[in-house]
């Protein structure tokens, strides 16, 4: 868990850190200057373009900047994931946050979390206890989803009774029946 906080927190300095260099450079350079690392990432230029189109039109109707989205798929590809879970992460993180008002730095950090859970980096209670600080009721969309109670939910991550990808996969099925299309509405 550590490790995890102290991966999130030089994440959230990074992007501090970066973002005045990335406003002053347009969407078409960073795309530009993405594009051979993504190829290296998903071994082939026109998938990488396809994600990283996917990206750009992401943030155009979102309220979530094309350099963050780069960065966290990034982050996310070299950790292990393919485009296609990358985006699966993405589009309900970006929803559930938007629901709240929530700033990029909770959307990154769900981003974060989900994908850590998917590969296993920490554990399903400390996971799911993270997205309900953050004010995802996460307990209970799994119970939702489950068909559990929240506190079964709650009392079978603490003792390590869930798979923590099993329960990636389903939170984010559930925040996309909850909340789909809420960060394209915010935006609009």
């Amino acid at each position: 868990m550590k490790r995890y906080i102290s991966l999130a927190l030089s994440f959230f300095l990074f992007v501090q850190y970066t973002a005045s260099a990335a406003a002053q450079e347009t969407d078409q350079q960073l795309f530009d200057r993405a594009l051979p690392e993504f190829t290296r990432l998903i071994k082939s230029e026109e998938p990488a373009r396809t994600h990283l189109t996917y990206l750009r039109n992401y943030a155009d109707q979102t309220s979530v900047r094309f350099s963050t989205l780069i960065l966290l798929s990034r982050r996310l590809h070299v950790a292990g994931l393919n485009r296609h879970n990358v985006i699966d992460i993405i589009e309900p993180s970006g929803d559930a946050i938007a629901t709240l008002d929530g700033s990029e730095e909770d959307f990154a950090e769900m981003v974060l979390i989900l994908g850590n859970m998917k590969l296993k980096n920490v554990e399903a209670y400390a996971g799911l206890s993270r997205i309900n600080d953050i004010g995802i009721p996460a307990f209970q969309i799994l119970g939702e989803m489950t068909g559990k109670s929240a506190d079964f939910i709650k009392d079978a991550a603490l003792r390590g009774k869930l798979k923590t990808d099993a329960a990636s996969d389903i939170m984010r099925e559930g925040l996309r029946r909850r909340y789909e299309g809420a960060a394209r509405r915010r935006r609009a």
